[in-house]
């Protein structure tokens, strides 16, 4: 399923089955404790969520924030939970009110603040963007770009960019 995802037809045509979606949760919160079903529905969350389009239908999805937030679990592996907490940094960075309003109510914030401890770097810095991002915290992003040499306006100088190319 992972490798389905990762090319943009098949994930478009997947994304676009409601059914799939809803698979996916329910194979999230019914794992049974098997890592490799845990890890394989995280990062296939964290793939699609990268497109906005694909995140917004991830974020429509009943249970789906409920599933990511279980996976972000402290008790799980950390490789599973970098890959949930990547897909949560997605939802988030939707920035939209509505998206903001259903992942503070879900209690994100109180998972990311307890994953962006005592945690390998790979589930430290999404869970650390996704705090700075939801909870307005200027100085903490400027403190990650300079520590980790990372620019986060550069996605949006280039959709800027690109939309000021494409009115010509």
């Amino acid at each position: 399923m992972l490798n389905l995802v990762h090319n943009l037809e098949t994930r478009t045509l997947l994304c676009n089955d409601p059914k799939f979606l809803e698979t996916l949760v329910k194979m999230g919160l019914r794992h049974n404790g098997d890592v490799n079903i845990q890890y394989m529905v995280a990062a296939t969350m964290d793939v699609i969520t990268k497109k906005k389009d694909f995140a917004k239908k991830v974020l429509e999805t009943p249970d789906s924030v409920e599933c990511l937030i279980q996976l972000c679990a402290f008790k799980m592996n950390d490789d599973v939970i970098a890959e949930a907490a990547r897909a949560l940094f997605n939802l988030v960075s939707l920035e939209e009110k509505k998206c903001r309003e259903v992942l503070m109510t879900a209690g994100v914030v109180q998972v990311l603040q307890l994953i962006s401890k005592n945690k390998p770097i790979e589930v430290r810095m999404p869970a650390l963007d996704g705090l700075s991002v939801l909870t307005n915290n200027e100085d903490k992003i400027k403190q990650l770009e300079g520590e980790y040499g990372l620019d986060f306006a550069y996605g949006v100088i280039e959709e800027k960019k690109q939309e000021g190319d494409g009115e010509d």
